[in-house]
């Protein structure tokens, strides 16, 4: 078995790292106070973005958006069928849409 040297390549690292990265931008005082919010939300928005485009190019590589053995997906019924829908899709649609309401409660 390798060994990975600590800090390349250890999947905290980045994990941790981003989110610590934003943190600083929102609060470390200095100047170019909006340009830091804005950089800082478009570094939040990487990860949701990341996963829109994995679920369009789903069909590429013939995945599926729930695992066999995890949470399975919720059933709606729309007009007369059954959607499957997984529940990551609706964790990233609402932290999209509460990235907007931040970014529109800043703006005003």
């Amino acid at each position: 078995m390798q060994r990975i040297p600590y800090g390349r390549g250890t999947p905290g690292s980045t994990s941790s790292g981003k989110p610590l990265l934003e943190l600083a931008l929102i609060l470390s005082p200095g100047p170019f106070p909006e340009q830091r919010f804005y950089l800082t939300a478009t570094l939040a928005s990487v990860p949701m973005l990341g996963f829109f485009a994995a679920l369009t190019g789903r069909a590429t590589y013939r995945a599926t958006l729930s695992d066999p053995n995890g949470i399975p997906p919720a059933k709606l019924r729309v007009l007369r069928r059954f959607l499957l829908v997984d529940l990551n899709l609706a964790a990233v649609l609402g932290g999209i849409l509460a990235l907007l309401a931040i970014v529109f409660i800043y703006r005003l």
